[in-house]
């Protein structure tokens, strides 16, 4: 720890394109997932939002919903309709169950920083913590933009969101990603010094 170090994200979702595949599946994905790349510079100072923890949590019976297939024509996607559904009843108590160790609520946090997976799923946590729209502002914009870029998306929604205000001290800052498996990683951030 203490040291300085660049953060790296690519995504080439494009690779799980598969020509003689006509399925659903394969062409959504390809319309809703993009290449793209995102970085940041993590290090000791006082300036900017201070990492505080992470937490990982494995949705049970979910690897159906999304991930990948390797077959003997590449790389392919799983990517299940019932996701957005699934996530509508599953997400709020794996949320809540990642905070509640570390004495958090999702309300706590001023700034949220939500991998925007899709318009659906920016919705569903509206919806689930009775979200002003506002706060998932820099989530939408990045959507909006950009569309979804699997992991490097997050990086856009920091960008976005650090851009239009600067932290006071004490201001709190989450960020949740959503992932294969399926899986739901978060972070917690503080601005010590403004």
């Amino acid at each position: 720890l203490g040291k300085t170090t660049l953060v790296v994200a690519v995504e080439l979702c494009s690779i799980t394109l598969r020509n003689e595949d006509r399925s659903r599946t394969n062409v959504v994905s390809c319309a809703i997932f993009g290449d793209g790349a995102g970085a940041a510079v993590v290090g000791p100072g006082k300036h900017g939002p201070v990492f505080q923890w992470n937490a990982s949590y494995l949705f049970p019976a979910s690897r159906h919903l999304m991930g990948f297939d390797v077959g003997a024509s590449g790389l392919g996607i799983v990517l299940d309709r019932e996701l957005p559904v699934f996530l509508l009843r599953a997400l709020k108590p794996a949320l809540d169950g990642v905070l509640a160790p570390r004495e958090r609520a999702f309300a706590d946090f001023e700034r949220l920083w939500i991998h925007p997976g899709g318009r659906r799923i920016l919705d569903a946590i509206t919806e689930l913590y009775a979200l002003d729209e506002e706060r998932l502002w820099a989530s939408r914009e990045a959507l909006a933009r950009h569309g979804n870029l699997s992991s490097a998306t997050v990086f856009g929604v920091l960008e976005l969101d650090l851009a239009r205000a600067a932290g006071r001290a004490d201001e709190t800052g989450l960020l949740v990603g959503i992932g294969p498996g399926l899986s739901l990683e978060a972070s917690a951030w503080r601005w010590e010094d403004a």
